[in-house]
């Protein structure tokens, strides 16, 4: 069975959109392959804790901002 999200995909796609960041940047900032994003976003795989705190960094926002149980969004 498999884990449900951590993460927001669209939340994670819109942020990184609104940083004005590629997929490609994004992951050079995180230390990921493209195809990891791409997953991330896609929903079809986790982000992780560690990822999430690099993304929210390089994005300039909140980890909270990302993540799937984070009911009201800026």
């Amino acid at each position: 069975m498999k884990k449900p999200l951590t993460h927001d995909p669209e939340a994670v796609y819109i942020a990184r959109k609104r940083a004005g960041m590629t997929q490609s940047q994004i992951a050079d900032a995180v230390g990921c392959g493209i195809s990891l994003i791409c997953e991330i976003e896609g929903g079809t795989r986790n982000a992780g804790h560690e990822r999430l705190e690099r993304m929210a960094a390089a994005f300039g926002c909140s980890v909270a901002d990302l993540r799937r149980d984070t009911e009201v969004r800026k």
